[in-house]
């Protein structure tokens, strides 16, 4: 079985897994639709659950890290940092499965498994095979993860809006950040293919600007929400704020240049080693809102239910 065949069949699989975990957690969420009382529970489901997909997002970046190194076996560090972000995956996990079913477990946990694991064995490989590998199943792999998972969390929003409707505002900005962040990360890991020195292609470079457009609908839709939280919660105008001041400038701007560059067949401007250093960093600003509008919308849950 080649590489790209064996990352390939991972993303069936990925499908199903999510999938289940998807129905395990959509239960949880009728509870929540039919008891106003259980919001603040609905509230946390959604707050664990962000963690997991923040951290598969990690892991993901890990795994394209790997599969760009240099030529021949992954070394050490490599090797290192796939075990922590798989680990941080794992620990990710546990507020959702503590007590629950067998099946939900196996399901969660199984998510990124078999695609690190082909990772692993095409890491002895040269660096252009796993390139192309990375460049067909990495991406669509995360995004049948992320889509599930997303799913359920729409869900879960929609369940804790109706039992409390002043946290909606919040809820939504929650889930706009999240999106945010993870659409971001999947374009920065699509362009790492071209900043490595790989042949990211014009289609690549394109569906990376298909991405930018997605961002930006995020984005107008983030700011939406926290206009509509208004003076109740200025916590979030202020977390909006912070993000257009930052990430959604400065940041953007880098990522337009380095997206334009792969287009037209131009070097990045700036090497691998300074994009992996900077990309997370700067993601780390769409996380910033999504945590304040979790906290804001349990807040207003616990205002209700007093």
């Amino acid at each position: 079985m080649t590489i790209r065949t064996s990352l390939l069949t991972t993303l069936l699989l990925m499908g199903g897994l999510a999938a289940a975990l998807a129905l395990w957690l959509a239960a949880g969420a009728w509870d929540d639709a039919r008891a106003a009382r259980r919001v603040d529970e609905a509230t946390l489901r959604l707050s664990a659950l962000a963690a997991v997909r923040e951290a598969l997002v990690r892991e993901a970046v890990v795994l394209t890290d790997l599969a760009l190194a240099a030529p021949g076996a992954a070394d050490a560090p490599a090797l290192a940092r796939l075990r922590a972000a798989g680990e941080a995956s794992a620990a990710a996990l546990a507020p959702l499965l503590r007590g629950e079913s067998a099946l939900a477990a196996e399901a969660a946990a199984g998510v990124m498994a078999p695609l690190r694991a082909a990772l692993l064995e095409a890491a002895a490989q040269p660096r252009d095979e796993r390139a192309r590998a990375l460049n067909d199943a990495l991406p669509a792999a995360l995004e049948v993860a992320l889509g599930q998972l997303g799913q359920v969390a729409a869900g879960l929003s929609r369940a804790a809006a109706a039992g409390a409707p002043g946290a909606a505002a919040a809820l939504g900005m929650a889930a706009e950040a999240q999106t945010l962040f993870e659409t971001m990360s999947r374009r920065s890991m699509m362009l790492s293919l071209g900043i490595a020195g790989g042949a990211l292609g014009y289609e690549r470079a394109v569906a990376a600007t298909a991405l930018g457009g997605r961002v930006a609908e995020a984005w107008s839709r983030l700011r939406a929400a926290a206009a509509q939280a208004g003076e109740a919660a200025p916590a979030l105008g202020e977390a909006s704020a912070a993000l257009a001041a930052g990430l959604m400038a400065e940041g953007e701007e880098t990522f337009a240049a380095l997206v334009a560059a792969a287009r037209d067949g131009l070097p990045a401007p700036m090497t691998y080693a300074q994009f992996r250093d900077w990309a997370p960093r700067t993601l780390a600003a769409a996380l910033v809102p999504r945590d304040a509008a979790l906290a804001e919308a349990a807040a207003q849950a616990g205002a209700q239910a007093a």
